[in-house]
């Protein structure tokens, strides 16, 4: 009998822990398309921000929302920025290690770095894919309070 706990509690166990890494992974792998959709609402709320500035916003709740997503829009600005340094950075130090002699020989066998262009980046795409998934949690509550309080 308790060994069919103790199983069953193992097999729940194991069947979270999977799921929670695929999670991880495919936050890992979609980071790409996730910085793309950033990116698209970094613009949409420059734009709001702006059409806020010249409403003139003088309702104290209003001056609130648009705090809130000015300091949201900055950490998604943080985030770009260091994304797209650390990418640079990468491409500078790729190019300044690769012979001159090797760039012009081909082959027909792909390169292993090809295979795991991933994982020379894992840290920092699993930092950037947390960073997104929690301000994609701040910008969703924003948008409820908004909707909450009736201030659009």
């Amino acid at each position: 009998m308790a060994d069919t706990i103790v199983y069953d509690l193992l097999k729940q166990l194991g069947s979270f822990a999977a799921q929670q890494s695929i999670q991880e992974i495919n936050l890992i792998v979609g980071v790409d398309k996730e910085v793309k959709k950033l990116k698209d609402n970094l613009g949409i709320i420059q734009d709001m921000l702006d059409d806020a500035k010249e409403r003139q916003v003088k309702q104290r709740t209003e001056k609130h929302w648009v705090e809130q997503l000015k300091n949201a829009y900055y950490e998604m600005d943080d985030v770009l920025d260091k994304w797209d340094t650390t990418r640079i950075k990468s491409k500078i130090e790729k190019a300044d290690n690769t012979p001159a002699m090797n760039m012009s020989i081909c082959s027909f066998f792909p390169s292993p770095s090809l295979c795991c262009r991933h994982v020379r980046n894992l840290p920092l795409r699993y930092d950037i894919g947390h960073k997104i998934k929690k301000l994609n949690e701040t910008l969703n509550m924003i948008a409820k309070s908004i909707v909450k309080y009736r201030l659009c």
